[in-house]
C-alpha cells in the first residue's frame, strides 16, 4: 500500500477549494490535508482535513506565523494557489509564499524531503521560483501560459489528442504512473528463478502489458562522473542497443541502464577496469540508473 501522504494547501480562491474537493481522489488512505478552505462535502478515501491554527489570511507573514507553529509536522508535499484576483499580481503573490514558507522551515536539523507545487504565469517569474530548489526542499512549478498555448497547438494540429489529454488528466480512466523499477524486477525474478539479471526494457514492455499497463519512459539519475552530484532524467520511447548475455538473449540491465547503484570507488578512485570502460568510445560516457518506469495505465501498480 502507498505511505499516507500530510499536505499543505495555501489559498482560498475557488481553485483551491475544487483541488481540495478533487485531492481525495489522489491520496492514499488514512492522509491529511492541512487547508484553508473548507473541507470538501463529500471525503473519500478516509482523507482527513484539517484547519490551520492562526492562518486567518493568505498574507505572506499570516503563513509565516502559522507554519511556525507547524514545525513538528513534515508535510510531503506543499500546494500553493494564488489568492490574487489580477493576473498582474498573481506571481507575485507566490513569490512572497515561497519566501515564507521558504523562512518558516529554514531548519538546518530537517533532512526530510518536501516538495512545493505553484502555478506560475510569467516566464520570468518561474527562473525566480526556481530559486527555492534547494536540497530537499524541491519546487515544481507548472508554467501555464506556455501549457495552454501548447495544449492548444497539439490540438490544431491533430484535434483527436484532445480526448487523449481528458482521460489522462481526469480523475477517472489511465493515468501516467511512477511505477518502482523493484517491482519489475521482483516480478521477473518469480517467473525466472535462475535469472539474477534486471529486466530490459523489451521485457519490460512485456510484464507491463500483463499487469494491463503501457510502458512509455523510463525515470532515474545519471552519473556523469564520481564527484559531481548525479542529473536525474527522464527519457521518453528510450531506443538503446541490444545486448546479449549467455547467447540467451537476457540483457545485463536496460540496454546501458542500471539498476539505482552508482559507480564504486575504490580508495576514492575509480576502478581501474571501470574507467577503462568509460573511456572505451563503444561504451556510454555516462553510467545512468533506473529508479522507475514511467507507464499509463488504469491504477496504481
Amino acid at each position: 500500500d502507498a505511505p499516507k501522504e500530510t499536505i499543505l494547501l495555501l489559498g482560498t480562491s475557488r481553485k483551491a477549494e475544487k483541488i481540495a474537493e478533487l485531492l481525495p481522489e489522489y491520496l492514499p488512505c488514512s492522509s491529511r490535508v492541512y487547508s484553508q478552505v473548507p473541507s470538501p462535502k463529500e471525503v473519500k478515501g478516509n482523507t482527513t482535513f484539517l484547519p490551520i491554527p492562526k492562518l486567518k489570511s493568505s498574507e505572506h507573514y499570516d503563513i509565516f506565523d502559522a507554519l511556525s507553529d507547524l514545525d513538528d509536522i513534515h508535510f510531503t508535499r506543499r500546494v500553493v494557489v494564488s489568492d490574487a484576483q489580477d493576473r498582474t499580481h498573481h506571481d507575485a503573490n507566490i513569490l512572497m509564499t515561497l519566501t515564507a514558507l521558504h523562512a518558516a522551515t529554514d531548519n538546518p536539523k530537517l533532512d526530510r524531503k518536501v516538495h512545493t507545487i505553484f502555478e506560475i504565469i510569467d516566464q520570468q517569474n518561474q527562473k525566480l521560483a526556481d530559486t527555492f530548489h534547494l536540497k530537499n526542499r524541491k519546487v515544481a512549478s507548472l508554467l501555464s501560459t506556455e501549457m495552454v498555448s501548447d495544449y492548444l497547438i497539439q490540438l490544431a494540429n491533430q484535434p483527436k489528442r484532445g480526448r487523449v489529454y481528458q482521460e489522462l488528466l481526469d480523475r477517472l480512466g489511465n493515468e501516467i504512473y511512477f511505477d518502482e523499477y523493484e517491482r519489475y524486477i521482483e516480478m521477473i525474478a518469480n517467473e525466472d528463478r535462475e535469472s539474477e539479471t534486471t529486466p530490459s526494457y523489451r521485457e519490460l514492455e512485456l510484464i507491463a502489458r500483463q499487469c494491463g499497463r503501457v510502458v512509455i519512459g523510463l525515470h532515474g539519475k545519471k552519473y556523469v562522473n564520481t564527484v559531481d552530484e548525479p542529473e536525474t532524467y527522464t527519457l521518453l520511447s528510450p531506443t538503446f542497443g541490444q545486448h546479449q548475455s549467455n547467447g540467451q538473449g537476457k540483457s545485463d540491465g536496460i540496454d546501458g541502464l542500471y539498476f539505482d547503484r552508482p559507480i564504486p570507488l575504490e580508495n576514492g578512485k575509480v576502478p581501474k577496469e571501470i574507467e577503462e570502460r568509460r573511456t572505451n568510445q563503444t561504451e556510454p560516457k555516462a553510467r545512468r540508473t533506473v529508479s522507475h518506469v514511467i507507464v499509463v495505465g488504469p491504477g496504481p501498480l
